[in-house]
């Protein structure tokens, strides 16, 4: 789904959070994925902190596949539509950890 409201309560969409119901969306429009420049991310820890991060994206993966669906009503065919799947991946490769913030985090989470 794609849409300019918020999913959750149908606000339309101002900022990083819904003013309405206060749900959070992520915003990679800073993300320059193809110019091989690092970025900076801001990462919320299992602690409650907020850190921001420098990393740079070191795999950007954009696919749409498209496959026809039936579907059947009284086991007789109705018909056929496309069903559309759009998958987005990104990897980052954090560039600094200097006082370890975030290789502790997650030396602390493989320990549960």
């Amino acid at each position: 789904m794609i849409t300019e409201t918020c999913p959750h309560c149908g606000a339309p969409i101002t900022g990083e959070r819904c003013g309405y119901c206060g749900a959070v969306f992520y915003d990679f429009s800073a993300v320059n994925v193809l110019n091989g420049r690092p970025t900076y991310l801001k990462l919320k820890l299992p602690d409650g902190r907020v850190v921001i991060a420098q990393a740079e994206v070191v795999r950007f993966d954009f696919t749409q596949t498209v496959e026809p669906v039936s579907f059947y009503a009284d086991e007789v065919l109705v018909n056929c539509m496309p069903s559309q799947e759009v998958k987005l991946s990104l990897d980052f490769c954090l560039l600094k950890d200097e006082d370890g913030t975030l290789y502790k985090v997650m030396m602390e989470r493989e320990r549960r």
